[in-house]
């Protein structure tokens, strides 16, 4: 059986904190992994892979306030945390070391994360040796980010049935353009899909909420467990906003921030944490930015 291990994103040059860290871990039968953090789509698919192996036990990110608090970085790592939790479960170990000072709020897409300050290598294995059992989200969300074709989410049901799926962004890039969704399709669940049926499908939408206005993309087939629906970005968004199709006096969308900070909320066993429910105006108009670019594959509306 092979030995576990932690994957360790570093988010400063210096490698010291991992060497110490590394030390303290194989006197526990632990193999540290520890990698340079920067906010490309190589890196977060490079974590994604590496998050995958069995026997990686533990994943945590160790970094200065100045590092946590980098806007791309802390988008990077809300998608990179969302992704793991897809891949391994909600209830995978997911640790923030912060180094030499009080860390900042940290964004609502890394709510489940555990702060370990002082003694981490002791909070990590007291972390391993102690189960957790989080509330099931009703969503799924998982980051692709396929060789040459950009960064795609993926959104769909846990265990019921949605009758289309919308997903949005908020947010701008670094050069300040609005980032927004590129294509969609529909396809099983796992992967971008290379031909997709999209019925009813809605382009570029504005949706203005409670949290902003959100650029969107929406199609109506009938997605469960097993089918997902599929969003290419033009960027790491700030926000997004998820959810079943809006329907006349319905809407179950969720929003949730991958950049800025909130405080702690009140624990509620019923409610998924991590993720506020977004309020869309009693009459919402659905408005067209302009045509988007056309669905992979075919379209049946």
């Amino acid at each position: 059986m092979p030995r576990l291990s932690i994957l360790c994103s570093l988010l400063d040059t210096d490698a010291s904190p991992a060497l110490m860290l590394g030390r303290e871990l194989h006197r526990s039968r632990l193999d540290l992994k520890a990698h340079r953090w920067d906010p490309s789509l190589e890196t977060l698919s490079g974590l994604l892979d590496a998050a995958a192996d069995p026997a990686c036990a533990l994943w945590c990110v160790a970094g200065t306030r100045r590092a946590l608090e980098d806007g791309p970085t802390r988008r990077a790592l809300s998608l990179a945390a969302l992704g793991v939790q897809a891949l391994r479960g909600r209830d995978f170990p997911i640790m923030i070391l912060p180094l030499g000072g009080r860390p900042p709020l940290l964004p609502e897409a890394l709510a489940d994360a555990e702060l370990a300050d002082r003694g981490a290598a002791g909070k990590i294995l007291a972390r391993l040796h102690r189960p957790t059992a989080l509330p099931a989200r009703p969503w799924r969300l998982r980051p692709h980010c396929p060789q040459g074709l950009g960064l795609w989410l993926e959104v769909g049901p846990v265990s019921t049935v949605w009758r289309g799926a919308l997903c949005g962004v908020c947010g701008h890039d670094a050069l300040g353009a609005a980032i927004r969704p590129l294509a969609h399709a529909v396809g099983p669940a796992g992967a971008v899909p290379a031909q997709s049926m999209l019925e009813s499908p809605l382009e570029e939408l504005s949706l203005p909420t409670e949290r902003g206005i959100f650029l969107a993309k929406g199609a109506g087939n009938e997605l469960g467990p097993d089918t997902s629906y599929y969003v290419q970005l033009s960027a790491m968004p700030a926000e997004l906003l998820l959810g079943p199709l809006p329907r006349a006096g319905q809407c179950e969308l969720t929003a949730l921030r991958l950049e800025q900070g909130s405080s702690p909320a009140p624990a509620e066993p019923s409610a998924p944490a991590a993720a506020r429910k977004a309020v869309l105006p009693r009459q919402t108009t659905y408005r067209h930015v302009r045509q988007g670019a056309p669905a992979r594959g075919s379209q049946r509306s």
